[in-house]
C-alpha cells in the first residue's frame, strides 16, 4: 500500500528534527544538514498559498520575522558589510526555523515525545563521552611509559606520579573538550535536558506514581555534570528549578521532610564535587569577588570581574548610538574602539562581546532591537502562562536567564538552540 504525501513528509521533517536533537551537542555540521533537510522537505510539503495560510495571524511568528527583518535594515548604517553580511547569515535560523514550523503540519505530541527523548539522549552520551575522555586524559598524563618502565626495572617510583589527577581535565573547557562544545551551552542544555526528563515522566504518569530509581539517578547525574562544567548561571538555574519542583513534588505527596532531606542531600553532593577539586574553587568561589581593573592584572581575575567591565563598556557604546545602535556589522568594531580607549587589554585582545544578549541586541540595533528583543521573549512566555504550558515557560524562562551572562544568539549552538524548541514549542507544543 502506497505511503500517502502527507505521511511521507511527515517522517521525513520527523527524522530531521531526530537528526538536530541527537547532533546538537556534537557536530554543527550535521545540526546543519538536518535543518537543509527540514527546509527541503517544507518546500515540497504543500502550497505556498497553504503555507501562508497556516502562519498568517500568528503573533509568535511576526515577533522573529520582525527581530530578523531589523538586522537586515542594520545593513543600511553598517560600515563593515561584510561582518554584517556573515551576521545575517548565522542568525538566519531565527527566521528560517520559525516560518518553517509555524507553516507545516502539526506535529503529534507523540512525535514531540520522540524528539524531546532524543534530545536527552544526545545530551546523556556526550556527558558520557566528557567524563570517559577526562579519565582516560588523566590516565594517560598520569600513567606514561617512563613511569612504568622505572617502577618495573630501576625500582624508582616518580613523587606522586601514581595518585596523579589533572583537576584541569575535570573542570569547565577542558572538561567540555571531549565533545567540543563550549561549556556554557553544554551546561544549559543538560539543564534544559532535564527539565525534558521530568515532564516525559509527569506527563506519562503524573504525580501519582513515583519517580523511577533511573529517572533520579539520570537527574542525579546531570547535576554533577552542570557542577564540573562550572557555569556558574546555569547551575543557579537548575538549582532553583529542581529545588522548586522537588518541594513542590513532596508537598504533593505529603512527603515534605524527605524532599527537604533528598535537597540537603543533593546541596551536599555539589558541595562535595566542588571542594574536592580545587579549579572548581577557584571557579564558583574565588572568581566571584571582583578586583582591579584586568589590564591591570591579566591573569588574576574571574568570571564576574570580566563581565562587569564587559557591561560597562557595552552600555558606553550603546550610549554613542542609543537609538539604531551600531548597525549590524559594527557591533563588534565599536565595541573595540572602547576598549582600547579604556585600556582593556583583555577584552580588546579577546575581541570580546558583551556577554549578555540584551546588551548585545541593544549594541547592534539600539532600543528598538533590545526592546523587539525582550518582546521575542515576552510574548511566547504569555502565551506559554495562558495555556499553562509550564514547560514551554520553563524554557523561555532558562533561555532568558542564560542571556544575562552570555551573547547566547552569537553562536551558532545558541541560535539553533533557541530558534529549534522555541519554534516547536510555540507552534505545534502549545497545540497538543
Amino acid at each position: 500500500m502506497p505511503i500517502k504525501r502527507e505521511t511521507l513528509h511527515g517522517r521525513v521533517r520527523l527524522l530531521a528534527l531526530l537528526i538536530f536533537a541527537l547532533s546538537l551537542p556534537f557536530s554543527m555540521t550535521v545540526n546543519n544538514l538536518s535543518i537543509m533537510i527540514l527546509a527541503a522537505n517544507w518546500l515540497f510539503e504543500s502550497s505556498f498559498k497553504e503555507k501562508w495560510r497556516k502562519s498568517k495571524g500568528n503573533p509568535l511568528l511576526y515577533c522573529y520575522v520582525l527581530y530578523f527583518a531589523l538586522l537586515i535594515m542594520g545593513l543600511a548604517y553598517t560600515e563593515n558589510m561584510q561582518q554584517g553580511l556573515f551576521e545575517l547569515e548565522k542568525k538566519l535560523s531565527l527566521f528560517l526555523i520559525p516560518l518553517i514550523l509555524s507553516s507545516s503540519n502539526s506535529i503529534s505530541k507523540n512525535d514531540l515525545r520522540y524528539i524531546f527523548k532524543a534530545f536527552i539522549l544526545s545530551c546523556t552520551v556526550a556527558s558520557m563521552i566528557c567524563l570517559a575522555y577526562a579519565i582516560y586524559r588523566n590516565y594517560e598524563e598520569g600513567y606514561t611509559l617512563s613511569y612504568v618502565f622505572n617502577s618495573l626495572f630501576v625500582d624508582k617510583r616518580l613523587q606522586d606520579t601514581q595518585a596523579y589527577f589533572n583537576y584541569w581535565y575535570f573542570t569547565y573547557s577542558l572538561f567540555a573538550d571531549g565533545v567540543r562544545i563550549h561549556p556554557i551551552y553544554f551546561a544549559m542544555y543538560i539543564v534544559f535536558s532535564s527539565c525534558l526528563i521530568i515532564w516525559l515522566w509527569w506527563d506519562k504518569a503524573g504525580f501519582e506514581k513515583r519517580m523511577s530509581p533511573w529517572t533520579i539517578m539520570l537527574l542525579v547525574f546531570n547535576f554533577v555534570v552542570v557542577v564540573l562544567l562550572s557555569s556558574r548561571t546555569q547551575l543557579f538555574a537548575l538549582i532553583v528549578l529542581g529545588t522548586g519542583f522537588t518541594l513542590y513534588y513532596a508537598h504533593f505527596r505529603r512527603a515534605m521532610i524527605k524532599g527537604l532531606l533528598f535537597v540537603v542531600l543533593i546541596y551536599l553532593l555539589g558541595f562535595m564535587v566542588i571542594f574536592s577539586n580545587p579549579v572548581s574553587r577557584e571557579r564558583y568561589f574565588k572568581a566571584m569577588t571582583p578586583s582591579s581593573h584586568f589590564s591591570e592584572n591579566k591573569y588574576g581575575e574571574g568570571g564576574l570581574s570580566l563581565r562587569i567591565y564587559n557591561w560597562k563598556y557595552a552600555i558606553e557604546t550603546i550610549a554613542e548610538n542609543p537609538v539604531l545602535g551600531t548597525g549590524t556589522g559594527d557591533a563588534q568594531d565599536e565595541l573595540q574602539l572602547i576598549y582600547k580607549r579604556n585600556n582593556f587589554a583583555l577584552g580588546f585582545d579577546n575581541e570580546l562581546n558583551p556577554h549578555n544578549q540584551y546588551l548585545q541586541s541593544a549594541l547592534e540595533l539600539g532600543l528598538i532591537g533590545f526592546s523587539l528583543f525582550v518582546i521575542c521573549l515576552a510574548v511566547p512566555a504569555y502565551y506559554a502562562f495562558k495555556k499553562e504550558a509550564w514547560l514551554y515557560l520553563t524554557f523561555i524562562g532558562l533561555f532568558a536567564f542564560s542571556c544575562l551572562t552570555e551573547s547566547m544568539l552569537e553562536v551558532n549552538k545558541g541560535i539553533v538552540f533557541y530558534s529549534m524548541f522555541n519554534a516547536l514549542f510555540a507552534f505545534h507544543f502549545l497545540k497538543n
